[in-house]
């Protein structure tokens, strides 16, 4: 990766405490109701000058319901955050470049007009100040129950 670029690389659902990417991340074990929340991957990476920058961004996270074709407010978030590998910020080492996996949980169920049986998708974007880095990511679709 470039030393001055960012990116993100992964947007993915998966059933809470599992990060094995699942696209009914609230399914049931049998003979169970649905679960009461699932877990929201976003990996990034970055070079190895913005990794170590302290650089801010901006990270925003908006949850659609494809079946309704409207925004969740319960599924979004808007967070400031910022580059850097030191120990303690989830930005880490990988080869010449930093990685940062955040995993985000949400609790179920949505409120009208979302119903069990639609589907979903998150759609990501990471954004510094002087928009000089500026990308995104989206989820695959995926079904609540």
């Amino acid at each position: 990766m470039n030393d001055n670029d960012a990116r993100l690389t992964r947007v993915y659902t998966a059933l809470t405490d599992s990060t094995v990417e699942e696209s009914t991340p609230n399914m049931p074990d049998v003979g169970e109701p649905p679960d009461t929340d699932f877990d929201l991957f976003v990996e990034a990476a970055a070079g190895n000058n913005v990794g170590s920058s302290s650089t801010p961004y901006t990270l925003t996270i908006t949850g659609v319901n494809v079946s309704k074709q409207v925004a969740v407010p319960q599924l979004s978030s808007v967070s400031n955050q910022a580059f850097n590998a030191n120990p303690g910020n989830d930005w880490v080492d990988s080869g010449d470049d930093k990685v940062k996996t955040q995993r985000l949980t949400f609790n179920l169920p949505l409120k009208a007009p979302n119903a069990p049986n639609d589907l979903y998708r998150f759609y990501v974007s990471l954004v510094t100040p002087n928009f000089q880095i500026a990308t995104f990511a989206e989820s695959d679709l995926f079904i609540l129950l």
